[in-house]
């Protein structure tokens, strides 16, 4: 598996097969990262933050940014839903 394990999608970090959607993934995870000025996972690889990786274990960006409205907070989300559908 190549990438960085913090910008993987769930399906990618366990090693099933992967198509378009996981940029999708990826993109929100840069996103994510860019409203709230941290880190997804806390920067750490510790084995908690793989499991919350596999298990795409995410908060809202709108718990660290409050400037965050509902749709976007939404649309990132999405963007970092486990199931790729």
């Amino acid at each position: 598996v190549l990438g960085k394990l913090v910008y993987m999608a769930p399906e990618h970090a366990t090693g099933l097969p992967i198509d378009a959607r996981a940029d999708v993934f990826s993109t929100g995870a840069v996103l994510w990262e860019l409203l709230t000025g941290h880190q997804l996972y806390g920067g750490q690889l510790t084995p908690e933050a793989m499991n919350r990786i596999r298990v795409a274990d995410v908060e809202r960006p709108s718990i660290y940014a409050k400037r965050i409205g509902r749709k976007l907070d939404a649309l990132v989300m999405k963007a970092l839903a486990r199931d790729a559908d």
